[in-house]
């Protein structure tokens, strides 16, 4: 399974870096015209806000490097406690089994089979 992952990423990053930007310039009109839309004036009013806080940043630089240790402590004890819950397993060595049984059989000599071969 891991190493269909990895098929699938290197050629998902093959056709992103190719196949896209080539169908992209053969589909997409050329001729922009320059308007502002509700992205630009969003982007606009974030500016506003940004830029008083990174020239706060620039001023005071011990204050941000401050913060920017603690922040990264806190991520380390948040990292610690973390479980493996989010690791995903690759049993990529299980064995998978099929019986074949009767068509006529019943339901419950079908569970009884089915059990047997399960404990052993």
């Amino acid at each position: 399974m891991a190493f269909t992952v990895g098929f699938a990423l290197v050629g998902a990053l093959l056709l992103s870096i190719t196949y896209v930007p080539m169908m992209c310039s053969l589909i997409l009109k050329r001729d922009l015209k320059e308007k502002e839309t509700i992205a630009d004036k969003i982007m606009n009013g974030l500016k506003r806000m940004y830029l008083p806080v990174l020239e706060f940043a620039l001023r005071n630089k011990l204050i941000t490097i401050g913060i920017a240790v603690v922040f990264l402590i806190i991520s380390l004890l948040t990292f610690t406690r973390l479980g493996g819950e989010f690791i995903p397993k690759a049993d990529e060595g299980d064995l998978a089994y099929q019986i074949v049984r009767l068509p006529g059989i019943s339901l419950t000599e079908s569970i009884n089979i089915g059990t047997r071969i399960e404990k052993s």
